[in-house]
């Protein structure tokens, strides 16, 4: 539950928009699942942060889930 904590959204946030801002002729943002393998970050918390950065970066997000079957599986009951 750490990784809801406002320091900590904050922070990442922060991260994320650092890394988007700084791509001057880049429109559209490809990611993926950052730090939802071996640190354990929730999937659904990690997509909206960097979905938060972006957007304050005024950068389209292409947010690639890759095997995450665990999602897919979930969003399909």
């Amino acid at each position: 539950m750490e990784q809801w904590s406002q320091d900590n959204v904050d922070r990442e946030i922060s991260k994320a928009y650092a890394g988007f801002i700084n791509t001057k002729h880049i429109k559209t943002i490809a990611t993926g699942n950052w730090g939802c393998g071996v640190f354990k970050g929730d999937i659904r918390l990690k997509f909206i942060i960097q979905w938060i950065a972006a957007s304050l970066a005024g950068k389209k997000l292409l947010y690639c889930p890759y095997g995450s079957n665990r999602l897919l599986s979930e969003n399909l009951k």
